[in-house]
């Protein structure tokens, strides 16, 4: 990770004091805003849905088709938040209120992201009657030529979404959104599982009285926050106060074993204890797991494994998974490696052009070879987006002869901005864009790739500042003497639950390298000493972008995070290495 300035956390003047935390603890979280550690969060402090638009309309819509038994299906997305939030109105409908539902999630291959007029008609053909109510979860905002074609076969559509709409207003029978225009719901960062679970929140409160005349208890949705915290991680949204309440909640389920038996045995395959589950397993444990199978094959396997009661069934598709993920992680290395060596010829061919002191490298990197796995490019992207801290584009050839991208960007750089601003300029050059300021996807023609590396280096002169281009870490200062003991790094893990926009503390110091070795060629482990200190300290660089052929200097300026390693029943703190500096910067 390429860092030209360290930025040191600003802490509030009065930082109060929390009986059994460290000061350092104190501090980390009064410079996040934060009022106190994960322990005091309550589930009654969670916003209410009375301002989340439409939420009751939706909620009117399912209690109409539960009372008149008329089948009911759930149109997914394949990655975790879109399977997650398929199997929590699944179940809930399914369990908490008996209703008749199935669930469709696209293939990311042959029909692409969102309810299309395809999607609509293989829902029909999958159906042996026709459903009369098709709710989508973490989509459909801008779906509106599906949206009419189930319409116009005499379905009623309700979209549930959180992406960001476009102009054209969404025609469904009732749209549930924070992001759409006229909604005052405050958490305008929601995952979609959570605006599908506020919708079960009204539909609880409405249905009441109809599910006492049926003889049943009204469902306890808390039941399903594991599944609303693993989409939340996973879908990488900030964590305000009301994503933070759902993440906490949702881990402490996860923590009691109170999880459906698909995650546990995602966990089981990973070698993870449930009792010490964090965030950052949910995140780097269970989302690529499930990720996997939308991106090597189908997401309708990772549903299956949320879905079932079986813990012999869950252990059978979790270990279809793990299969799923290891092939994705080879492919994974072999094309990050691919566009490493297109990066390499970039640079190469602006110095043999006498560029290198009048021209820059691209500062949106857009990168496209033949062979490159349409589920893979995305995860492409973000890695050299971390590695380069510049906005990176990965496209691929897809099947229907048009190439397929996925986008990543840095902060102060919203990616979508620049391609809606590309779309305003040359209309027609990308054929479909859609997404938000991290992560988009597109499509366009192989003869307008180059068109597009090159208007996204205007669309980024044109809207982005000159100083969000600078390589920026911010820290939480230099750590000292027994703030790198056991004790303060469990502290630090009861602090989260720690994501987007509640991040991870990071910590750097100067340190004497003690030994170094590579691990297959791609991670580093290290034994290091800090400054002014006789301690040593394990410490390990994952994907470490040296290369494996050198060293490290004797002593060497080092941003990190402080962990807690656990070893055949020994812990240990750890340091997990994010980037190398300049001893200037600290």
């Amino acid at each position: 990770m390429r860092v030209e300035r360290i930025r040191q956390r600003p802490v509030p003047d009065q930082v109060p004091a929390l009986a059994g935390y460290s000061p350092l603890s104190c501090r980390l979280l009064a410079s996040r805003g934060l009022s106190g550690p994960a322990d005091t969060l309550r589930l009654a402090e969670l916003l209410p849905p009375d301002d989340l638009k439409d939420a009751e309309a939706a909620a009117r819509l399912l209690l109409d088709a539960l009372q008149a038994g008329v089948p009911m299906v759930i149109v997914g997305d394949y990655d975790v938040d879109g399977a997650a939030s398929t199997a929590l109105m699944v179940r809930a409908l399914r369990d908490g209120f008996g209703a008749q539902v199935d669930y469709f999630i696209p293939s990311r291959f042959t029909q692409g992201y969102g309810l299309s007029p395809a999607v609509v008609e293989a829902v029909q053909a999958q159906s042996p009657e026709l459903p009369r109510l098709l709710i989508t979860v973490d989509n459909g905002i801008a779906s509106h030529a599906g949206i009419a074609a189930a319409q116009a076969l005499g379905m009623r559509v309700i979209v549930t979404d959180h992406h960001l709409p476009g102009d054209q207003p969404c025609s469904a029978d009732a749209v549930v959104n924070p992001n759409q225009p006229g909604c005052a719901f405050p958490s305008k960062v929601a995952c979609g599982c959570t605006v599908a679970f506020y919708v079960l929140l009204v539909l609880r409160r409405l249905a009441a009285d109809w599910l006492t005349e049926q003889g049943r208890e009204a469902p306890n949705l808390a039941d399903y926050l594991d599944l609303v915290a693993l989409a939340t991680i996973a879908d990488v949204v900030p964590l305000d106060g009301n994503n933070r309440i759902l993440v906490e909640q949702g881990l402490r389920r996860l923590r009691a074993g109170a999880a459906r038996p698909g995650i546990l045995a995602l966990l089981e395959a990973a070698g993870r204890d449930p009792t010490r589950l964090t965030s950052q397993d949910l995140g780097f444990v269970l989302g690529p797991r499930l990720n996997a199978a939308g991106r090597m094959d189908d997401m309708t396997i990772g549903v299956a494994c949320l879905l079932t009661d079986s813990m012999e069934d869950a252990r059978a598709l979790a270990a279809m998974l793990e299969e799923f993920n290891q092939a994705r992680k080879q492919v994974q290395n072999r094309m990050v490696d691919q566009a490493t060596g297109l990066l390499v010829q970039a640079e190469g061919l602006l110095k043999q052009q006498g560029a290198e002191d009048s021209a820059e490298p691209a500062r949106v990197r857009v990168l496209w070879h033949a062979d490159w796995h349409e589920g893979i490019v995305g995860l492409v992207a973000g890695r050299l987006k971390e590695r380069l801290q510049k906005p990176v584009v990965a496209l691929c050839q897809g099947d229907n002869g048009l190439w397929k991208g996925s986008a990543r960007s840095i902060p102060g750089v919203h990616i979508r901005d620049l391609l809606a601003w590309v779309d305003a300029r040359e209309p027609g050059l990308i054929r479909q864009f859609g997404g938000h300021a991290m992560a988009a996807g597109l499509s366009l023609e192989e003869d307008s790739l180059p068109r597009l590396r090159s208007r996204l280096q205007d669309a980024a002169a044109a809207l982005v500042p000159e100083e969000a281009w600078v390589a920026e870490l911010t820290v939480d200062g230099s750590l000292n003497g027994e703030q790198f003991g056991l004790q303060q790094a469990e502290e630090l893990t009861r602090l989260g639950p720690w994501g987007q926009g509640c991040p991870l503390p990071l910590f750097c110091n100067a340190f004497r390298v003690v030994q170094q070795r590579w691990l297959g060629g791609r991670h580093l482990k290290l034994v290091l000493q800090p400054e002014d200190d006789n301690r040593t300290l394990d410490a390990i660089w994952f994907f470490c972008p040296l290369d494996p052929e050198t060293s490290l200097p004797e002593v060497v300026s080092l941003v990190y995070e402080l962990a807690v390693n656990e070893f055949r029943g020994q812990k240990a703190p750890q340091l997990i290495i994010r980037a190398e500096v300049p001893a200037e910067l600290i």
